[in-house]
C-alpha cells in the first residue's frame, strides 16, 4: 500500500500540469481579448494597413427598418476635469487643476456623429471634419454648432473623437449621403502634432483608391508621393519602435488598467507622477497648466519629418478633389497648447531632447497660400491672446476652452463669408 507522502508527490506534478494548463488558457483568453479589442475598439490596425475599400467605421447608415431612431439625446451631466486630469490618476492630486464643465445634451444621429435634429433629406452648407478639436465638448459648444449660430448657415458635424484628422475626411467622401449632392464648404481642422509628410501621403493613397484614378495617375501619385494609388499597402512605418513604443500602449485594455493601478502606486509610495504629464511653470497669476509629455516632443520633430511641402501637396490633391464637385475647403491649423504656451514649459523639460524646433504652422500656410488654398492659421491668434492673460486652453486637457473655439470660429467665418457670395 503507498503511504501518503507517496500519494502526495504522485499528485504534484499531477496538480502544477493542471495549474499552468488552466493559467496559460486564462492568459490567451485574455491576449485574443485585448487584442481584439485593439482592432475593433482602439481601431489600431486602421493605420497598418490601406486597402481599397478600408474603413475604419461603416460609413452606411442603419436602416430605418432596423427600428433606430433618426437621433439619440443623451443627457451629460456637470463635471470636473479633463483628459490631462484623468490622466494623473490621483483624484487628489488632479483636483489642483481641474476646471468646470456645465452639464448639457448631446443629440447624435444614426451615423453617430453629434449633431443638432436636421431634416435627413437635406444637404448642409457647410460640413465640418477632422480631428478632436473639432468634436469636443458638449453640442452646443462644438466647432460646427458654434459656426452655425454665427453664420445662420446648416453646419453638420462630420468630425470624430480620437481617430486623428484622416478617418473623418475618408468617411464624409465614403458617406453615401454625400455621393451625389455635396456641401458648398468642407472645413478640415488638425492639429499641429498630426503635421507629417509620411502621415499626409496615407491620405492621398486612400484618396486615389477612392477616385479610381488611371494608370498615369498612379504613376504621378507614386512619384510624388513615393507611392502606388492600387492594391493592398502595409505601413510599415507603423511597426518601428518608436511609433510602437506610442501605439501599442495607447490601444491595450490591459495596459490602460496597469498604468491606471501604477499611477496610484507611483504617487502614494514615492511621491512621483504619471511620467505622460508635465506640470507646467505658474503664469502670471499664479496658476499652473497640465501638458503631454509626447506633445511636447512632437515639437522637437525636425524639417524632414515635418515635410511641409509633401503635406501641403497632399492637402492640394484632397482640395482639387473638392474643387472638382464645387466643394470650397478651408484648412484651419491649430496649434499645441505646448507650443502656444510654451513659456510655461519647464527648462529641466526642455532640455530632456533635441532644442524645440520652429512651429511648421506658419510655413504650412505659406505653402498653401501659394497653392490658392484657403487656410487660417490660429497660432498668431492664440499666441495674442495669451500675451493678453487670455486663456485660450483649459488648464487640466489638450484642448482649446470655449473661448479658444469662439476665436477659431470667428476666423474660420471671416474665411468663409466671401466664398458664400
Amino acid at each position: 500500500m503507498r503511504t501518503l507522502y507517496e500519494l502526495e508527490n504522485e499528485m504534484t506534478p499531477r496538480a502544477s500540469r493542471w495549474f499552468a494548463g488552466l493559467f496559460l488558457l486564462g492568459w490567451l483568453v485574455w491576449m485574443a481579448g485585448d487584442w481584439t479589442l485593439r482592432f475593433q475598439w482602439y481601431e489600431w490596425g486602421t493605420g497598418l494597413i490601406s486597402a481599397p475599400g478600408a474603413s475604419v467605421m461603416s460609413s452606411e447608415p442603419p436602416s430605418v427598418d432596423a427600428g433606430l431612431p433618426l437621433f439619440t439625446t443623451n443627457h451629460v451631466s456637470a463635471s470636473r476635469g479633463g483628459d490631462l486630469s484623468r490622466l494623473l490618476g490621483v483624484r487628489s492630486l488632479a483636483s489642483r487643476f481641474e476646471e468646470f464643465r456645465e452639464a448639457g445634451v448631446n443629440v447624435r444621429d444614426r451615423d453617430g456623429y453629434i449633431n443638432r435634429p436636421y431634416d435627413v433629406g437635406s444637404v448642409p452648407d457647410v460640413v465640418v471634419v477632422g480631428d478632436s478639436f473639432m468634436a469636443t465638448g458638449l453640442m452646443k459648444d462644438m466647432f460646427a454648432t458654434r459656426l452655425a449660430d454665427v453664420s445662420g448657415l446648416q453646419v453638420y458635424n462630420h468630425a470624430l473623437m480620437g481617430h486623428g484628422p484622416f478617418v473623418s475626411v475618408l468617411k464624409f467622401i465614403d458617406n453615401p449621403r454625400f455621393h451625389d449632392r455635396y456641401p458648398r464648404v468642407l472645413i478640415w481642422g488638425f492639429a499641429e502634432r498630426e503635421i507629417g509628410g509620411d502621415m499626409f501621403a496615407g491620405l492621398v493613397y486612400q484618396l486615389a483608391i477612392r477616385a479610381n484614378t488611371g494608370l498615369q495617375e498612379d504613376r504621378a501619385a507614386t512619384e510624388e508621393g513615393g507611392m502606388p494609388a492600387t492594391g493592398v499597402r502595409v505601413h510599415w512605418n507603423e511597426l518601428s519602435p518608436r511609433l510602437l513604443k506610442t501605439s501599442l500602449p495607447n490601444s491595450s485594455m490591459t495596459a490602460q488598467a496597469g498604468a491606471w493601478l501604477w499611477n496610484r502606486v507611483r504617487y502614494y509610495l514615492f511621491g512621483m507622477i504619471n511620467p505622460e504629464v508635465v506640470v507646467s511653470l505658474p503664469n502670471e497669476s499664479g496658476e499652473q497648466s497640465l501638458f503631454f509629455r509626447y506633445h511636447i516632443e512632437t515639437l522637437r520633430w525636425s524639417e524632414r519629418v515635418r515635410d511641409v511641402s509633401k503635406v501641403a501637396w497632399s492637402i492640394q490633391y484632397l482640395h482639387d478633389w473638392c474643387s472638382a464637385r464645387d466643394i470650397h475647403l478651408i484648412v484651419l491649423l491649430i496649434p499645441e497648447k505646448e507650443q502656444v504656451l510654451q513659456a510655461w514649459i519647464p527648462q529641466a523639460i526642455k532640455e530632456q531632447g533635441p532644442p524645440i524646433a520652429p512651429s511648421p504652422l506658419p510655413a504650412l500656410e505659406k505653402a498653401l497660400q501659394e497653392r490658392n488654398i484657403h487656410v487660417v492659421n490660429m497660432l498668431p491668434v492664440f499666441e495674442e491672446a495669451i500675451s493678453e492673460n487670455k486663456a485660450v486652453y483649459w488648464r487640466d486637457d489638450t484642448h482649446w476652452n470655449p473661448r479658444g473655439l469662439r476665436m477659431a470660429v470667428d476666423r474660420v467665418w471671416t474665411e468663409l463669408q466671401p466664398l458664400l457670395e
